[in-house]
């Protein structure tokens, strides 16, 4: 059973001779420490793989910026390419 902070709230305890019993209640917070340190561990867990994804990310907008500049050199390239084979045709028709 996973318990909210609700059913820690409201949790209610059989009342014996002399006050709640001691049995019940160590059970009970064996379960809450249990469950308190599943999540401590989930977190722990999550917050390692966030970390891990972020760095991932920056390498990833690395590559991207690279990727980007690769294109516009090619472009640019391309284009000086297109432009000169113009120029040489142009001057073979006129020769």
């Amino acid at each position: 059973m996973r318990l909210s902070s609700l059913d820690i709230k409201k949790q209610d305890f059989k009342r014996v001779m002399r006050g709640v019993d001691p049995e019940e209640v160590q059970a009970f917070l064996q379960m809450v420490a249990e469950q308190w340190q599943s999540q401590e561990d989930d977190q722990s867990r999550l917050e390692h793989k966030v970390t891990e994804l972020e760095t991932k990310l920056d390498h990833y907008k690395q590559v991207e910026e690279a990727l980007q500049e690769a294109v516009k050199t090619a472009r640019e390239s391309s284009r000086q390419t297109l432009d000169a084979a113009k120029t040489k045709a142009k001057s073979i028709v006129e020769a």
